[in-house]
């Protein structure tokens, strides 16, 4: 099968937040971060994502970082069954959050057996206390990304 292109919305359903020590004297804060996505068209089901999180101490803006982590989508794509995990990259500037992820190899499971592919999602406008809340009731905005895969 060719490569396809899909567009992608989901919904942050969880955001679980925490620092791993107290402020120090490094250039980053470490922040380990699990969260849960509702995913709605023809990617639809649910995502868990673990991140380790590093707060650019140094940077304008001290919220500003980067993450890295791990995610396992469970649910349909375009209508096959399965779940795949995926690993995670990204920054956060200015309280825009850009991310490129990749499916593992070998992850997947049921319908979606031997899926490969690269996807990416863009949060335009993250509230600036999202890491204070265990689910921030102001952050429901349907995010919009991408994912281009092959089965």
């Amino acid at each position: 099968m060719a490569p396809v292109t899909i567009p992608t919305k989901f919904t942050v359903t969880s955001w679980d937040q925490n620092k791993v020590k107290p402020e120090n004297d490094l250039v980053f804060n470490p922040n380990i971060a699990i969260s849960e996505r509702e995913y709605t068209g023809e990617m639809e089901g649910k995502v868990t994502a673990a991140y380790a999180m590093f707060k650019h101490s140094n940077s304008e803006n001290a919220e500003d970082g980067s993450f890295y982590g791990m995610q396992v989508f469970t649910g349909t794509l375009q209508g096959k069954k399965g779940s795949f995990a995926a690993h995670v990259s990204g920054t956060y500037v200015g309280g825009k959050v850009s991310a490129k992820l990749t499916i593992v190899p070998e992850s997947s499971t049921d319908e979606l057996k031997g899926i490969k592919g690269h996807g990416t999602f863009v949060v335009p406008d993250v509230p600036a206390n999202v890491a204070k809340h265990k689910v921030d009731p102001n952050f429901k905005d349907v995010v919009d990304g991408e994912l281009t895969f092959e089965l």
